[in-house]
Order: structure tokens, then C-alpha cells, then sequence
């Protein structure tokens, strides 16, 4: 069965052109807020930050989504190893990381005692 992903429209908008896409990057990069604004700047600055923030969060959802419909439907290699927990992970598939590193992945741990040693097998999607 084909299922078609659906790309959010904050992600449409992001990959449309560099301006865009910089603008966003230049927004998410900012650990406070910019000295001297006005009132209405402040709402405008925070409306723009939640706006990134939320682009950030789709490409997380639309990373894990793509991942689920590629290498999560290959049940003949997944069958043979067991998923790791979600705190394994640390902060590797945070929306943060993910969206710095270009990269979701789930990790699987051999279901076969390989010379008394069982390796992780990392099934990952990268956007680079």
C-alpha cells in the first residue's frame, strides 16, 4: 500500500526559496529578544518565533512520518532486531537535533547473540 505524505505548508514555505528558509534559521538561532522593540515589535518578534518554532516541529513530525512509511514498513529487516527505548536516544531525535543534524532514525538491537556480543543496527532518513 502507497501512502502519500502530505508536506505541511510551514515546511512548503521554508524549502520555497534561501530568503525564507534564512529568515527562519535567523529566528530559531536567537536566545533572547532583540533590545528596543516597541510593544507591537515584541508581539510581532514572538508570533515570528512561535511560527519557526512550529516549522521546526513539523519537520520533526514529517521526519518521523517519512521514516515510518520507508524503513518502518520493512518488516523483513526489522523482524530480527528488537526497537531500543526512547531514552536511549538522549537528545539525538529531539526536533532540535533533528532539525540541526538533518536526520531521524529509530535504533534496533540484534535479536541474535552474536558471539555473546548484540550490536544496534540504526535504520535512519537523512535530508542531506
Amino acid at each position: 500500500m502507497t501512502n502519500i505524505l502530505q508536506i505541511p505548508e510551514s515546511l512548503q514555505f521554508y524549502f520555497e526559496n534561501a530568503q525564507q528558509a534564512g529568515a527562519i534559521q535567523q529566528i530559531l538561532e536567537m536566545d533572547s529578544l532583540p533590545l528596543g522593540l516597541t510593544w507591537e515589535e515584541i508581539e510581532h518578534y514572538s508570533m515570528a518565533k512561535l511560527s519557526a518554532q512550529t516549522t521546526q516541529l513539523d519537520y520533526w513530525l514529517f521526519s518521523k512520518k517519512l521514516w515510518e512509511s520507508t524503513w518502518g514498513q520493512e518488516e523483513r529487516f526489522i523482524k530480527n532486531y528488537q526497537e531500543v527505548e526512547p531514552e536511549w536516544y538522549e537528545n539525538e531525535n529531539t526536533v532540535d537535533n533533528v532539525w540541526e543534524e538533518d536526520t531521524f532514525y529509530k535504533a534496533f538491537l540484534s535479536r541474535f547473540n552474536l558471539s555473546r556480543r548484540r550490536f544496534i543496527i540504526k535504520f535512519l532518513y537523512s535530508f542531506t
